[in-house]
């Protein structure tokens, strides 16, 4: 079950509308009644959908809300949908297309790249932390997702914060002649001699937390959808709808 971010002012929110605020929910209007329970509150974009009469409101921080026609009252949760194949998580694909446009616009030379074998089938990314044994005993996997056709493109996401050993051997992974090495050596048990250069690790901690992921490993579908944890080769051709080779 999934825990739901519920902020003080949100209950301000839910519980202090009594009356109609305006006909329909624009942004104006919106983001004058949010700066009323806290002026650092910014709304990006409100938007329709699919449900006759309620609206999405998405904020600079990347929260999603929902709120009716009317502004009387805000919704936090996930909104599904009812089809003839299963529910479908639409709060999840409006955040699966925030996650890959922000993913795509990371430079590749900020990322650490394992290439896939031959016939290149799937790019995902994976926010990693090498003091994560999840993410070592994915690491273990590299070459069966190679041998699929599946590249992985690495970004640092140091749990620990600035100024840990796990942080700077991020950094020294990421400084290193050869990351993609320095990283195997790092995973397999190695310390990578510390080094000082201008490095993106800072940058991907910071679009971790944009981004609202809080554990590694965290891999991000070629369509910005998110699966937590550790995933062997079969569970990732899945996700993938790939058949083995």
């Amino acid at each position: 079950m999934k825990t739901l971010f519920r902020p003080w002012w949100l209950f301000a929110l839910v519980y202090g509308f009594s009356a109609p605020l305006f006909a329909a929910p624009t942004l104006e209007a919106m983001q004058s009644v949010l700066q009323r329970f806290d002026p650092r509150l910014q709304i990006a974009d409100i938007s329709s959908t699919p449900m006759s009469g309620l609206y999405q409101i998405k904020l600079s921080s990347g929260q999603l809300l929902y709120t009716d026609a009317q502004g009387e009252f805000l919704l936090l949760g996930d909104l599904l949908q009812i089809t003839e194949t299963g529910l479908v998580d639409l709060t999840d694909l409006a955040q699966a297309d925030e996650r890959r446009v922000a993913m795509d616009q990371v430079p590749s030379d900020e990322k650490i790249t394992f290439a896939a074998s031959g016939e290149e089938r799937a790019v995902v990314r994976v926010f990693t932390d090498i003091s994560c044994p999840y993410c070592v005993q994915l690491h273990d996997q590299m070459a069966d997702f190679n041998q699929q056709g599946i590249t992985v493109e690495y970004l640092a996401m140091p749990r620990q914060g600035p100024g840990s050993r796990a942080f700077q051997q991020l950094v020294n992974i990421w400084c290193a002649d050869q990351p993609a090495q320095a990283l195997d050596q790092a995973m397999a048990g190695g310390r990578v001699r510390d080094q000082a250069c201008e490095h993106p690790v800072t940058r991907h901690a910071q679009l971790a937390q944009r981004l609202r992921i809080q554990g590694t490993p965290a891999t991000l579908l070629p369509d910005g959808q998110l699966v937590f944890g550790m995933v062997d080769v079969q569970t990732l051709l899945g996700h993938l709808n790939l058949n083995p080779r």
